[in-house]
């Protein structure tokens, strides 16, 4: 479409006077793309890092049949989702879903493959072994795949606020994990029947003999890591094992704090620097057109002053502005858009050169709003307080002083409100006397209006049309406040009585729109806010709880409420927080099937709030703060990190029921095994969502937060799932012994630590 658009302006061009230019403005295809192309280049980055990773720690040929199943899995997804025309298209978030499964599909891959290969390793009975190792973990990768997909599904159904987002995610999940567990479960199988145990390298030549080499010596070093180190520490950790509870929920504690305490910052949506400045200048009614005009002159030389600043700092010889457009929607508005160069092209925000545009605008008098938006992502006010009432001058008052007050907060500038301010008119009014007298308000009003605007007293017919013919004062008259004050009104039955004893006259600025909502005179008083010196949250807080009480005791009536990205932030928070609750319950649900348990499924779910500190812990490392995308992306996290922490359970619970053995031995042993597959997994998670976490181009900064969420939240699940889950998993035997539940004795510890 755009390329027709470009060629349609070539062509036209051509026919056009000279000295008339027709240009293509502002292609929003060209910013799509490139958000596309970067997502793109990650995900082939992610795959890169996730082969490499699988190669080193897996057998090659291993590690190449699992990362097969990835490109099955999204044929599969793109082929049901053309099929059934499910309203997905290639976009930003839908790619960015693509990367996000990329790691998912992998874990199942790894946990099937390694299974099989490891039942191959001890038996090496070929197609036997491979099936007897992949039906292993064949219920645990099935409900993990189908935890996950539930923890994704009721995004689907949310279409208020910013959590709609996620929704483009879902069936890009769904489906694709759903055609890699036909994938492992009946594909992978019979590849992997053609692996052969390669036997213990020794001297050879040749390339692929030295990444034999290399890979069977870093597989040897983690299994190797696992049966000393990692078996030692468990055993401690099982040993002294509430001592080793207490550590991890004092740890808990403590980071879900560092929210709270504001060293990790929340800011609902955060400012992304954009490729455009928008301004947006509104003059009060009544401004004649060439006042507008001029002042909008006066912002575009502006930005040239600012495209000449950026020339001289960074010493370019094309500036920082590609194209420059002023378009005046009506005599009294005018929007102003500056096209900067793409944000991986120069060294200075958007954010930072609309201040510098501030600075050589300076001061415009009688302005009655002159906004800066240069933050890409939905616009809006940080914030806004809604003021309702009938009394129209209470309201006008009380936005006076909220907004003088705002102007004291650091870091808040453009305060406004949304009163369309009209021209100067006189208000009048019958005094006392007058009521006294038996003048209405009307007829005072009428007269005053017969003799300034006029009385119609005739109407002539001149040919077709017809003539109305007024009697008033003359014009120069008409053009004095004396001649209000210097005339006479006619009062029934008493006579004619000066102006001055019968009414009044005031002096004020009208308004020309009245806005209303639940029948009641509203008014919108508006702020932005740097949202690198301050949260909104912090002041929408100190505006309810300080600000507004003080103010409104003096104006009865006006009832306050916030609005804008405050009101946004609440109706998203409780919708996500609904989600959050429906998911839990329904993982829960999904676990107690396979296991046969209602304590089990808890000591799985325990991995949950901790992914939760790794995402937090994550935005720390980074200097992100948490945002609404932070959160789209801990909802997914929680029925990703269960997938681990399902196959340990259900290992340990395999042994202590056909391999007979005590409860200690089985739990430490069960760690030992699941070991290399719970860290494979995290990894290639955290390595497949690594790019976009160190991207810092504009188009990643909305998913950056979800993936930085579900990277770090895994990768913090690993630990909790090698220590947290076995412990956990025996404290739950202490308790259900104490309970009398298992009538067995106490498990004598007999391994030694």
């Amino acid at each position: 479409m755009t390329k027709d658009l470009r060629a349609f302006a070539e062509r036209k061009q051509a026919q056009l006077p000279q000295g008339v230019e027709l240009t293509a403005w502002s292609d929003r295809s060209v910013i799509l793309n490139g958000r596309i192309q970067l997502m793109l280049k990650s995900a082939l980055q992610g795959a890169v890092l996730v082969m490499i990773t699988l190669a080193l720690f897996l057998n090659l040929s291993l590690a190449f049949w699992v990362i097969l199943g990835v490109p099955f899995s999204f044929l599969g997804a793109l082929l049901v989702i053309n099929l059934f025309g499910l309203p997905v298209s290639i976009n930003v978030i839908s790619v960015f879903g693509f990367i996000l499964v990329l790691g998912m599909l992998v874990d199942d891959g790894i946990v099937t493959a390694e299974s099989a290969y490891a039942q191959l390793e001890r038996e090496d009975q070929g197609l036997d072994s491979i099936v007897r190792g992949v039906r292993q973990v064949t219920v645990a990768t099935v409900f993990g795949a189908l935890t996950t997909m539930l923890a994704f599904a009721p995004s689907w159904f949310v279409q208020e606020g910013f959590g709609r987002i996620i929704s483009a995610i879902v069936p890009i999940v769904v489906l694709s994990l759903l055609f890699s567990l036909l994938e492992t479960k009946l594909i992978l199988p019979s590849h992997l029947r053609h692996i052969r145990i390669a036997p213990q390298s020794g001297k050879s030549s040749g390339l692929r003999a030295r990444l034999t080499t290399v890979q069977q010596s870093c597989a040897r070093a983690l299994q190797r890591f696992a049966d000393t180190r990692y078996r030692s520490a468990l055993g401690l950790a099982v040993h002294y094992r509430y001592a080793t509870l207490a550590l991890f929920l004092g740890g808990l504690v403590m980071c879900l704090a560092l929210v709270p305490a504001g060293i990790v910052r929340f800011i609902f949506f955060p400012s992304i620097p954009s490729d455009q400045i928008n301004i947006t200048l509104k003059m009060p009614q009544g401004t004649p057109w060439k006042q507008t005009h001029d002042y909008t002159l006066q912002i575009e030389q502006a930005a040239i002053n600012m495209n000449a600043r950026y020339r001289q700092q960074t010493d370019s010889e094309q500036g920082v502005i590609q194209e420059l457009m002023s378009l005046s929607t009506e005599d009294t508005e005018s929007k102003i858009t500056v096209e900067l160069l793409p944000s991986t092209e120069r060294s200075v925000t958007s954010v930072e050169l609309a201040g510098w545009l501030r600075e050589s605008l300076g001061e415009l008098s009688g302005v009655q709003s002159l906004t800066f938006d240069a933050n890409a992502g939905p616009s809006g006010s940080a914030v806004n307080v809604e003021l309702s009432g009938q009394d129209l001058d209470m309201l006008r008052g009380a936005a006076g002083e909220l907004k003088a007050a705002l102007l004291g907060y650091e870091g808040v500038f453009d305060v406004r409100d949304s009163f369309d301010a009209g021209g100067p008119e006189l208000d009048i009014r019958v005094t006392p006397q007058g009521d006294a007298l038996g003048l209405g308000q009307v007829e005072l009003a009428t007269q005053v209006r017969q003799a300034f605007f006029g009385a119609e007293i005739q109407r002539l017919q001149r040919g077709r049309d017809e003539v109305r013919v007024y009697v008033r004062f003359p014009a120069g008259e008409r053009a004095t406040l004396e001649s209000l004050r210097s005339m006479w009104i006619d009062v029934p039955g008493r006579g004619k009585v000066p102006f001055e004893v019968v009414g009044e006259a005031r002096e004020r600025t009208g308004v020309s729109v009245i806005n209303r909502f639940n029948r009641q005179r509203v008014v919108n008083v508006e702020a932005d806010v740097d949202k690198t010196m301050v949260e909104p949250s912090q002041i929408n807080q100190g505006i309810t709880n300080k600000l507004l009480p003080d103010i409104l005791s003096r104006y009865p009536g006006v009832s306050p409420r916030l609005s804008g990205e405050a009101e946004e932030q609440e109706k998203t928070t409780d919708t996500l927080g609904l989600g959050l609750i429906a998911v839990l319950l329904v993982i829960y649900a999904a676990l107690a099937v396979p296991l046969r348990s209602y304590g089990l499924p808890l000591i799985i779910m325990s991995v949950i709030p901790f992914g939760l500190v790794g995402a937090i812990l994550g935005h720390l490392i980074l200097g992100s703060s948490v945002s609404i995308f932070s959160a789209i992306g801990m909802i997914g996290l929680s029925g990703i990190v269960v997938n681990d922490s399902l196959v340990m359970v259900d290992h340990i619970s395999t042994r202590i029921r056909e391999v007979d053995e005590h409860w200690r031995d089985a739990v430490i042993e069960g760690g030992v095994r699941r070991f290399r597959p719970v860290v494979l997994t995290s990894v290639t998670t955290f390595m497949g969502l690594l790019p976009i976490q160190l991207e810092a181009s504009i188009q990643a900064q909305f998913v950056k937060p979800m993936a930085i969420s579900i990277a770090f939240g895994v990768l913090f699940a690993t630990f909790i799932t090698l220590f947290l889950v076995p412990v956990l998993y025996f404290v739950g035997r202490d308790i259900s012994h104490l309970l009398g539940k298992n009538n067995s004795e106490p498990d004598q510890e007999k391994a030694t630590l």
